[in-house]
């Protein structure tokens, strides 16, 4: 009787071990499917990331223009003479290039300066003339 009790317990002891054994092996198993799994999503995001930063650069440059381009048009606005003269504005990489007529060369200087002063602006193409009286 006691021999088949210590044997119950044995059988008991290696079904319970092999279970723990059996669990521990699934366990390591999934915690290295978990880490490639990571590792392989990690290289997928640092791709699509590099591809969004690409995309962003390149819409950059011509967000920055059009915001240089309302920049200047906003300052110009201030000015009483720019306001009430038609004043052209294209801005391409940072250079800002003004057309249009007013009355006299003082003005011309003055609004290239605001133009020029504009922050983000790299230099500025003065096209503006002298109107006819």
């Amino acid at each position: 009787m006691m021999k088949k009790g210590v044997i119950a317990a044995a059988v008991a002891a290696w079904s319970i071990a092999g279970a723990a054994f059996a669990a521990t092996a699934t366990q390591d198993k999934t915690t290295e499917a978990t880490a490639a799994v990571k590792e392989h999503a990690g290289d997928k995001s640092t791709t699509a990331a590099e591809k969004a930063g690409n995309v962003a650069k390149a819409a950059g440059k011509s967000v920055t223009d059009e915001t240089l381009t309302t920049e200047v048009k906003t300052r110009l606005m201030k000015d009483k003479v720019a306001k009430s003269t038609p004043i052209g504005v294209e801005t391409k990489d940072g250079v800002v290039t003004i057309t249009g007529s007013v009355p006299s060369g003082s003005d011309v200087v003055r609004i290239g300066r605001l133009v020029e002063t504009t922050k983000g602006v790299k230099s500025v193409v003065n096209e503006v003339t002298i109107a006819r009286k």
